[in-house]
Protein backbone atom coordinates (compact mmCIF):
# COMPACT_ATOMS: atom_id res chain seq x y z
CA UNK A 1 0.00 0.00 0.00
CA UNK A 2 1.48 3.52 -1.07
CA UNK A 3 0.64 6.80 0.92
CA UNK A 4 2.52 9.66 -0.57
CA UNK A 5 4.99 8.11 -2.32
CA UNK A 6 5.70 6.02 0.91
CA UNK A 7 5.27 2.56 1.41
CA UNK A 8 2.92 2.05 4.20
CA UNK A 9 2.14 -1.91 4.26
CA UNK A 10 2.26 -4.81 2.18
CA UNK A 11 1.87 -8.63 2.15
CA UNK A 12 4.12 -11.17 0.82
CA UNK A 13 3.34 -14.51 -1.49
CA UNK A 14 5.18 -17.28 -2.85
CA UNK A 15 5.15 -17.36 -6.40
CA UNK A 16 4.09 -21.61 -6.38
CA UNK A 17 1.13 -20.81 -3.98
CA UNK A 18 -0.49 -18.37 -6.89
CA UNK A 19 0.17 -20.90 -9.94
CA UNK A 20 -2.86 -22.05 -11.78
CA UNK A 21 -2.34 -25.54 -13.14
CA UNK A 22 -5.05 -28.13 -14.45
CA UNK A 23 -3.81 -30.34 -12.49
CA UNK A 24 -5.20 -29.85 -8.18
CA UNK A 25 -2.20 -31.10 -6.89
CA UNK A 26 0.06 -29.05 -8.57
CA UNK A 27 -2.24 -25.56 -8.20
CA UNK A 28 -0.77 -22.87 -5.87
CA UNK A 29 -2.86 -22.42 -2.19
CA UNK A 30 -4.21 -18.91 -2.98
CA UNK A 31 -4.86 -19.28 -6.73
CA UNK A 32 -8.37 -18.23 -7.44
CA UNK A 33 -9.68 -17.73 -4.59
CA UNK A 34 -10.77 -14.56 -3.19
CA UNK A 35 -8.36 -14.75 -0.16
CA UNK A 36 -8.70 -11.80 3.09
CA UNK A 37 -5.39 -10.13 3.11
CA UNK A 38 -3.97 -8.36 6.47
CA UNK A 39 -1.64 -5.85 5.01
CA UNK A 40 2.00 -5.19 7.46
CA UNK A 41 3.60 -2.66 8.62
CA UNK A 42 7.51 -2.09 7.23
CA UNK A 43 9.83 -2.37 9.17
CA UNK A 44 12.21 0.40 9.30
CA UNK A 45 15.81 0.32 11.29
CA UNK A 46 15.16 4.19 12.95
CA UNK A 47 11.66 2.86 14.33
CA UNK A 48 10.69 0.09 16.78
CA UNK A 49 8.83 -2.49 14.82
CA UNK A 50 5.15 -2.63 16.16
CA UNK A 51 3.00 -5.36 15.03
CA UNK A 52 -0.49 -3.20 14.07
CA UNK A 53 -2.05 -4.17 10.94
CA UNK A 54 -2.64 -0.87 8.21
CA UNK A 55 -5.32 -2.73 6.45
CA UNK A 56 -7.31 -5.46 4.99
CA UNK A 57 -7.74 -6.16 1.99
CA UNK A 58 -9.86 -9.06 -0.10
CA UNK A 59 -7.95 -10.00 -3.67
CA UNK A 60 -8.31 -12.60 -6.43
CA UNK A 61 -4.96 -13.84 -7.27
CA UNK A 62 -4.46 -15.68 -10.37
CA UNK A 63 -1.10 -16.65 -12.09
CA UNK A 64 -1.18 -18.92 -15.02
CA UNK A 65 -0.14 -19.18 -18.74
CA UNK A 66 -1.68 -17.35 -21.45
CA UNK A 67 -2.99 -20.70 -22.58
CA UNK A 68 -5.03 -20.84 -19.46
CA UNK A 69 -6.64 -17.74 -20.05
CA UNK A 70 -10.14 -18.11 -20.33
CA UNK A 71 -10.10 -20.11 -16.86
CA UNK A 72 -8.95 -17.04 -15.00
CA UNK A 73 -12.83 -16.43 -13.98
CA UNK A 74 -13.96 -19.59 -13.58
CA UNK A 75 -14.06 -19.91 -9.53
CA UNK A 76 -14.80 -15.89 -9.08
CA UNK A 77 -17.89 -15.75 -6.36
CA UNK A 78 -21.20 -14.47 -7.61
CA UNK A 79 -21.41 -10.50 -7.62
CA UNK A 80 -18.66 -9.57 -9.34
CA UNK A 81 -18.52 -8.06 -13.10
CA UNK A 82 -16.12 -9.86 -15.64
CA UNK A 83 -13.91 -7.46 -18.12
CA UNK A 84 -14.47 -9.20 -21.68
CA UNK A 85 -11.87 -11.84 -22.95
CA UNK A 86 -9.27 -11.09 -23.83
CA UNK A 87 -7.75 -9.26 -21.00
CA UNK A 88 -5.78 -5.92 -21.56
CA UNK A 89 -2.98 -4.28 -19.63
CA UNK A 90 -5.69 -1.36 -18.63
CA UNK A 91 -7.76 -3.86 -17.11
CA UNK A 92 -6.78 -3.27 -13.75
CA UNK A 93 -9.93 -4.75 -11.29
CA UNK A 94 -13.02 -6.13 -11.46
CA UNK A 95 -16.35 -4.70 -9.82
CA UNK A 96 -18.02 -6.37 -6.92
CA UNK A 97 -22.28 -5.64 -7.23
CA UNK A 98 -23.36 -7.09 -4.01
Amino acid sequence: MICDSKRVAYARFQPEDLFFNLCKGEKGLYNGRVQTIFLKTPRSTDKPQNSSINAKVQIYLWLGIEEYEPLIFTYLPAGFDMPPLPLHPQSKFIRYNG
